[in-house]
């Protein structure tokens, strides 16, 4: 495919670098979904000590604030440009850097605060972890129409994004467990598993920095072109 020239200057054509990228994108979200989605509930009721229904009302408080702040978050990607040369990939920057920040902060040893202390923290840094996550999820859904307008192409981007939400599930449901779990022997020849949850925030440390390195190679490898 020859490239496509305008006035300012000349776009390298579609290949697998977009690919590529494209498919760092959803590997990026997935190491900090995936994280939140398996351990979270774990680590505050089984380590924090977090009761079921105090658990239960945080998050649906926050899941009523996600529904606000998605409206919010994907207005403002649609309406303010904060940078000339592109119009998503500063946003998934930034939210990446927030999600460092907001991941750690979801996993942080608070089990000795007061229970109003441990509540407040679970519903603030959930709420917060939802506003980074947004940022970025947002407009990297929306990458999807400006890297090309060839339908095989965008075939084949749906594929590779496939291929790199696989590889942070792989690492959380497969990986992780033999990390955050210790493994035990009852009387009965039982295997009995504990959660480690001082070994959450470590993990989330090392997961994060991982999630925004992939993401920093996504606003590198992919060209907005439409």
């Amino acid at each position: 495919m020859n490239t496509v020239k305008t006035p300012q200057n000349t776009v390298r054509p579609f290949g697998w670098r977009d690919k590529l990228g494209y498919a760092m994108g959803d590997m990026g979200c997935g190491f900090s979904f995936q994280l939140v989605s398996t351990f979270m509930q774990l680590f505050y009721m089984q380590y924090i000590g977090v009761g079921e229904e105090a658990y239960a009302i945080i998050i649906i408080l926050s899941k009523i604030f996600d529904a606000i702040n998605d409206i919010i978050i994907g207005n403002l990607v649609d309406t303010k440009r904060i940078s000339k040369k592109s119009k998503y990939m500063p946003w998934i920057l930034l939210g990446g850097v927030t999600l460092v920040i907001f991941n750690v902060m979801l996993f942080a040893p608070v089990k000795n605060f007061s229970q109003w202390g441990k509540y407040a923290w679970c519903l603030i840094a959930y709420c917060l972890w939802s506003i980074a996550y947004t940022m970025v999820n947002v407009p990297y859904g929306s990458l999807h129409s400006v890297i090309t307008d060839n339908p095989q192409e965008k075939v084949s981007l749906s594929t590779f994004r496939s291929i790199g939400a696989a590889l942070p599930a792989i690492v959380i449901m497969i990986v992780l467990p033999r990390i955050v779990y210790n493994t035990t022997v009852n009387a009965a020849g039982e295997e009995i598993q504990t959660l480690k949850g001082e070994t959450l925030l470590p993990v989330a440390v090392v997961l994060s920095v991982i999630a925004l390195v992939v993401l920093w190679g996504t606003t590198k490898l992919v060209k907005e072109r439409v």
